[in-house]
C-alpha cells in the first residue's frame, strides 16, 4: 500500500486536490482511502469526503504525531477491510514534523508501506511572505509555515490561478533557491491535468530509504499554534418561511465579513451545509475574496450547518464574533438557530507518542 502524507498550512488546498485525485484514481478503479486531521472533533473535511463518496476516516482532537496509534489504526483497517492500494493522510494545517514523529515511526512498524510526503503551499500566501504583505503577522507562525515546507519529498505550489506571472516567477524564484533539491510542482488543484501530473510524480517516486528529521524548536512550534485560535460549532437552521438557505448564506458571509473587517488572519473558515436532498461545502482562507455563495433559490424549511474556523486570534473574540452573526441572523430573520456541539480553544503545546 502507498502512503501519501499530506502537509502545508491551513488553506492550501490540500482537501481540493486530494478530492480531486480520488476522483482521478476511482475512474481507474483504484481503492483508495482518505484519513482527515484535526484539532478538534468535529471536520467539515471528514463529511464533505464523505458526502462525495470517499471512503474518510477521522483523527481527531489532535495531530498525527500525538495521536498517532490513531491513525495506524486507520491505515491498518484501510489495508485489512477496504483493500485501499492508496491512503491519503492529511494532516492538520498546524502541524510539522511529519519525518520524526510519523514517516519514520511508521516505517518502523510497517516495512511493506511506500510512504511520500508531499507539502501544499498557497502561491498567493507565500508570494505575499515573500513581499512582506502576508496578514499572519506571528513570527512563530512563520516558523512553522517554513518547517513545513522544509520537511517535504513534493513541495506543491498550489492556486497557480490566482496570482499573475509575475508573482508567481517570484515564488518560483524564492522558493528554488531557500530550498534547492526539492521536487517542485505547481499546480491548480481543480484542473484534471495538473492533479494527474501529482499523482504520477507520487506513484514514480522511488522508495526513501532514509530522510532527515527536522531540527525544531517545539517551544516555537507550541507558540505558534497557540496564537490560532479552533472554533467548531454544529447549528440546525429552521425558517418556516423556507428561507433556511438564506440565512445559512447570511451566516457564512457574516462571520467571513467580520473577520476581515478586523483585519483577523484566516487559516481557514470552512461551512459543510446539507439540506434534504443536497449538501455543499463553502471555505475561505486570507487569500479569498469571499465572493462564493450557496448557490440555488430553493425553499428550505431546515438545513444543517457545521462551522470549522481557525483564525489568528484568541478563542474568546472568534466565539463573540460567530455568537454577535448568529444573534444578528436570528433578529433579521424569522427563524431559528439551535446551537449544538461546539468548542473553541487554541492548540495544546504538542506532545508527539513517537519522535525518531
Amino acid at each position: 500500500m502507498k502512503l501519501f502524507l499530506i502537509g502545508g498550512f491551513l488553506g492550501s488546498g490540500k482537501t481540493t486536490a486530494i478530492l480531486k485525485a480520488s476522483q482521478l484514481l476511482e475512474s481507474e478503479g483504484v481503492p483508495m482511502a482518505v484519513v482527515t486531521n484535526d484539532q478538534g472533533d468535529q471536520q467539515v473535511d471528514a463529511a464533505f469526503f464523505r458526502s462525495q463518496g470517499v471512503q474518510a476516516e477521522e483523527v481527531s482532537n489532535g495531530c498525527f504525531c500525538c495521536n498517532f496509534d490513531r491513525l495506524d489504526h486507520h491505515i491498518g483497517r484501510m489495508l485489512e477491510d477496504f483493500n485501499a492500494e492508496v491512503v491519503f493522510a492529511e494532516s492538520v494545517g498546524s502541524c510539522t514534523d511529519l519525518i520524526a514523529t510519523v514517516a519514520k515511526p511508521m516505517a518502523r512498524l510497517r516495512p511493506d508501506l511506500r510512504m511520500i510526503i508531499s507539502v501544499f503551499t498557497d502561491a498567493d500566501l507565500l508570494a505575499s511572505l515573500i513581499e512582506g504583505s502576508a496578514r499572519f503577522t506571528s513570527d512563530d507562525l512563520r516558523y512553522i509555515y517554513k518547517k513545513q515546507l522544509e520537511e517535504a519529498d513534493i513541495l506543491v505550489v498550489n492556486k497557480i490561478d490566482l496570482i499573475p506571472p509575475s508573482r508567481l516567477e517570484l515564488v518560483r524564484q524564492t522558493i528554488t533557491e531557500e530550498y534547492p533539491g526539492k521536487v517542485l510542482l505547481f499546480q491548480n488543484s481543480l484542473k484534471d491535468e495538473d492533479v494527474r501530473a501529482w499523482l504520477d510524480t507520487l506513484n514514480e517516486w522511488p522508495i526513501v530509504g532514509h530522510r532527515n528529521s527536522l531540527e525544531l524548536d517545539y517551544d516555537r512550534y507550541g507558540d505558534g499554534e497557540a496564537q490560532l485560535a479552533w472554533l467548531d460549532k454544529s447549528l440546525v437552521i429552521s425558517s418556516p418561511y423556507g428561507e433556511a438557505v438564506r440565512v445559512a448564506d447570511r451566516i457564512i458571509h457574516g462571520i467571513y465579513s467580520s473577520l476581515m473587517s478586523r483585519n483577523l488572519a484566516i487559516g481557514h473558515l470552512k461551512f459543510f451545509v446539507e439540506g434534504e436532498n443536497w449538501n455543499k461545502k463553502i471555505s475561505f482562507t486570507m487569500t479569498d475574496s469571499g465572493s462564493e455563495q450557496l448557490s440555488g433559490s430553493q425553499k428550505e424549511t431546515n438545513l444543517k450547518m457545521l462551522i470549522n474556523a481557525r483564525v489568528q486570534t484568541d478563542p474568546e473574540q472568534l466565539t463573540q464574533i460567530v455568537h454577535d452573526v448568529l444573534n444578528n441572523v436570528v433578529a433579521m430573520y424569522a427563524c431559528k438557530i439551535e446551537v449544538g456541539r461546539w468548542t473553541a480553544f487554541s492548540p495544546a503545546y504538542p506532545r508527539p507518542t513517537y519522535r525518531i
